[in-house]
């Protein structure tokens, strides 16, 4: 009788949200379709990593910050080799990574090994080779574009989904031994001071390949690295915390909490099931899963503000941003002046289409074509450039909004 009630209550959320899906899902379709047109012109590499931009699980690493320049420097790759890389100022985990990682303490300890490349400027001696090695005329327009970030679909105009060229990821993360093991000791480090467990890292590593690979031929071998971790192993396993176990749901549905497994495999298939997580995690980030996936359509506002409480990305920032301009809520037009002076929200790619957007809607010509023209700069377009840049008046733009041009 319980189960014929379940069933009863699903088909009901089905039939209430089902007009709802479509008419999101056709409108995010409309949006494609008119981008489709720009994308036939970008040259997408072949052989890539699609960047998967996810506010909660970047979010989830803000909280191991110690500096503010720890702040959201690290993204996810769709990939199924378990891995983790450094690229210019991030930190990339592979989603078969996040699926094979059972332990969160692991995954704190390889996120410090790849913070420790960053801190030791590894990647910037290893682009400096590179840089001579192939000539710095040939790296050049590489790097200036985000090293090879291209904009490969578009969701809600910003782009959740970009990639990277996996043959100069190959190149530019390949590390020295002399390296790795900077990196060891500066992960070893943040163990010890952070309490962490090695038990699970010890379990994953005897999972590795042995150098059988170009990622793993760089890196000492798994043996060494067990006997090291060794010092800091315990059978006294530290609890996972409810946001590792729903980022596990999210991208792997091997959660240790089944509902959040339930959840995630609901939507897939079309069907709310929030009622069934009660109080299990924060309402905002509940709410903001179900509107990506055009459940909710209404008092959108509301779950970003809320979510925005909770959660620092710089990207969930840039959502909302465009989300007040495509459901044209004008009440928080001011949010965009103010978040316009972001310095970290300024890193973000898409940072200049949307301030230019937005001085579009309310017809500030100048300035928009200002904002415009970075952008399509950024991005290596060059007949869209040419005309942006060529159709503003440089003195109708205020001396603030000119100092964060890339290009003068």
């Amino acid at each position: 009788m319980v189960n014929l009630k379940k069933i009863l209550l699903k088909i009901i959320y089905l039939r209430l949200t089902q007009k709802n899906l479509i008419e999101e899902k056709l409108r995010r379709n409309l949006l494609k379709k008119l981008l489709s047109l720009f994308l036939l012109f970008v040259s997408l590499p072949s052989y890539a990593y699609e960047i998967i931009r996810d506010p909660i699980f970047e979010n989830y690493f803000n909280s191991f910050k110690e500096t503010n320049e720890d702040l959201n420097t690290v993204l996810l790759v769709d990939s199924n080799e378990p891995n983790a890389f450094v690229f210019g100022s991030k930190i990339y985990f592979t989603t078969e990574l996040i699926k094979l990682i059972e332990d969160e303490d692991a995954l704190k300890s390889i996120y410090y090994h790849e913070l420790g490349h960053i801190k030791k400027k590894h990647f910037e001696t290893r682009k400096i080779k590179s840089e001579n090695n192939k000539g710095k005329k040939t790296l050049n327009n590489i790097f200036s574009i985000g090293l090879g970030i291209l904009m490969q679909n578009a969701d809600l105009v910003i782009a959740s989904m970009l990639t990277l060229d996996k043959n100069l990821v190959n190149d530019l993360s390949r590390h020295s031994i002399r390296d790795e093991i900077q990196a060891d000791d500066f992960m070893l480090n943040k163990i010890e001071k952070n309490n962490l467990n090695t038990n699970g890292l010890i379990n994953f590593f005897k999972t590795l390949p042995d150098q059988k690979n170009h990622y793993f031929q760089s890196h000492p071998r798994a043996s060494e690295r067990i006997n090291l971790l060794r010092k800091f192993s315990n059978n006294n396993k530290n609890k996972n915390s409810i946001t590792f176990e729903w980022i596990k749901a999210k991208y792997s549905m091997n959660s240790e909490i089944e509902e959040f497994n339930k959840f995630f495999l609901d939507l897939e298939m079309g069907i709310n099931s929030e009622y069934e997580l009660s109080n299990m995690i924060e309402e905002p980030v509940i709410k903001y899963e179900l509107y990506k996936k055009g459940f909710l359509v209404d008092q959108i506002d509301e779950i970003f503000l809320n979510l925005i409480e909770i959660n620092n990305s710089s990207y969930l920032k840039l959502e909302f941003l465009n989300v007040i301009l495509d459901y044209n809520l004008n009440k928080y037009y001011p949010t965009i002046e103010k978040q316009k002076h972001n310095k970290i929200l300024q890193k973000e790619y898409f940072y200049f289409f949307l301030i230019g957007k937005y001085y579009n809607l309310i017809d500030k010509v100048d300035l928009a074509n200002f904002y415009f023209c970075q952008f399509y700069q950024l991005s290596r377009s060059v007949d869209k450039s040419n005309y942006y840049c060529k159709n503003y008046d440089i003195t109708a733009v205020p001396e603030i909004d000119s100092s964060y041009a890339l290009f003068k």
